[in-house]
């Protein structure tokens, strides 16, 4: 809420109408006058600005207009929408999985960086990162043991320092040991064949 102070630095007392405008558009937010719009010198009249979720941040131009008869005053102030909400992760996969590593792909609704937390169990150990600002991820995990089970996380944090982090996601490596095949020895008279 900003306040605007009405006066009369000379003349005739007249009503004042104010009006206030934003630009760009402040989308899905509202402006009010309060307790009303009209006024005579001497008065205020606070401005009420409210945003909503999906109003974009960054710099808005506030312009109040007061007009009395023919006369007209512009005061302009600029409010600044920070940005409270947090990437929303999504599709969040291992792929290309081997027997040392695995790319971890996921998609975020807004530009956001790039981390994975990954070892062989939920408190990790182990990171990698990118701090380019982009909305599809991926992450290469190297130098891994063949056979063995990791844990992962996923982290992305927007231009305006908001975090969101997945939950914790496995997959396992390839193995390299082949497979291991006992027979018992037939039953007499039977034979056994094939490769």
């Amino acid at each position: 809420t900003n306040t605007i102070n009405v006066s009369l630095d000379s003349g005739t007392s007249q009503p004042i109408t104010l009006s206030a405008v934003s630009s760009p558009a402040l989308t899905g937010g509202t402006m009010s006058l309060l307790p009303d719009a009209t006024c005579t010198p001497a008065c205020s009249r606070d401005i009420k600005i409210q945003t909503a979720a999906s109003t974009p941040a960054g710099p808005y131009t506030m312009t109040v207009t007061g007009r009395a008869g023919i006369v007209t005053q512009i005061t302009q102030f600029v409010l600044t929408v920070q940005d409270i909400t947090p990437p929303v992760i999504s599709n969040l996969t291992a792929t290309n999985i081997t027997t040392s590593g695995a790319d971890i792909t996921w998609l975020t609704d807004e530009p956001a960086t790039s981390l994975v937390h990954y070892g062989l169990t939920p408190t990790y150990g182990s990171t990698t990162a990118d701090g380019a600002f982009v909305t599809s991820h991926r992450l290469t995990l190297s130098a891994l043991d063949p056979g063995t089970l990791y844990h992962y996380q996923a982290e992305s944090t927007d231009a305006a320092g908001q975090p969101a982090t997945s939950g914790d996601w496995t997959f396992r490596t390839l193995d390299t040991t082949p497979p291991t095949v006992a027979l018992p020895a037939p039953a007499l008279g039977l034979t056994v064949s094939g490769t």
